[in-house]
């Protein structure tokens, strides 16, 4: 099972490029495609396949459910003039002060600085300019080399700040264009739905949470977990922490369970969709790849 938060999405659509898909045009046909195949839950609920997956907006959408947020293109690092010294800089400005008088609209000052200085000279050369630069600033007070290519920073009111003097190469080039970030988001449609055509199982969650597994585990991880939540015999606060120990739902994170305990419902489509995967699963690996999940019962 794989968990991340889809708040990182930036790092996902840099993982992309791994996939290794032909990007298509966008419009062309299967940007809009049904997937029968795979399970699909969204906050705890089981949605019923054929699942339509789309691109569209930056985004990609199963079933209708956003599952992506827009990716936030981050501000282009390539400045060609030197910025200078910001005016209207004295003792009484402080470090979170400075952060808020921006170059152009676009970023910091400093920011800005470092971003001139990094195109110009060598990284050595640049860092050596970039210390001296903070230490003409009238509201630095000290600033001091620490951790290789950290800056400790300290106003005259006393608060200190640790600030990078590296920018990687990758920040350094043209953020990506519309047209590329489409090419991106088509690119991770294409991903979900091979999964999904494989038989994967997701979980989706409003708050941005996305779980996932791949078919061999999803067969057993999923029956054990119908089993729980549709046994008469157990209350919901029981179902929660049974549903903890099978290797489904992080046990940070408890809520989420309880979610799914809320919202789950019997679904004749559910359970012969898993049954077909049980019975393909043994088709394919023998019958002892069916078999109890393994649980952790230590909670905490």
């Amino acid at each position: 099972m794989s968990f991340k938060r889809t708040i990182v999405f930036a790092t996902l659509l840099t993982l992309m490029g791994g996939f290794g898909y032909q990007a298509r045009a966008q419009g062309e046909a299967g940007n809009d495609e049904y997937v029968d195949a795979g399970f699909v839950f969204y906050d705890g609920k089981y949605i019923e396949a054929p699942y339509r997956v789309q691109s569209k907006d930056l985004s990609v959408y199963i079933a209708g459910f956003q599952i992506t947020p827009r990716p936030r293109v981050r501000t282009s690092l390539i400045v060609t003039e030197d910025p200078g010294i910001p005016e209207g800089l004295s003792k009484e400005v402080g470090l979170d002060d400075l952060d808020k008088i921006k170059w152009q609209g676009r970023m910091p000052y400093y920011s800005a600085k470092l971003a001139y200085l990094w195109r110009k000279y060598s990284k050595d050369e640049a860092q050596e300019r970039m210390m001296a630069y903070y230490r003409s600033l009238p509201c630095i007070k000290e600033a001091v080399r620490v951790y290789g290519d950290g800056v400790r920073l300290t106003d005259y009111q006393g608060q200190s700040r640790i600030i990078d003097l590296y920018i990687s190469e990758s920040a350094m080039k043209p953020p990506p264009t519309e047209e590329e970030l489409k090419q991106q988001v088509d690119r991770l449609a294409d991903m979900f739905k091979e999964r999904l055509l494989k038989d994967d199982c997701y979980f989706f969650f409003g708050n941005g949470t996305e779980l996932s597994m791949a078919e061999r585990k999803a067969v057993n991880v999923l029956r054990e977990m119908r089993d729980i939540l549709l046994d008469g015999t157990k209350d919901d606060e029981a179902k929660r922490d049974e549903l903890l120990t099978i290797g489904l739902i992080p046990k940070h994170d408890a809520p989420l369970a309880a979610l799914l305990v809320s919202n789950f419902e019997q679904n004749d489509q559910f359970d012969e969709r898993l049954e077909a995967l049980r019975v393909k699963i043994v088709e394919q690996y023998g019958e002892k790849a069916i078999h109890d999940v393994v649980r952790e019962t230590e909670l905490k």
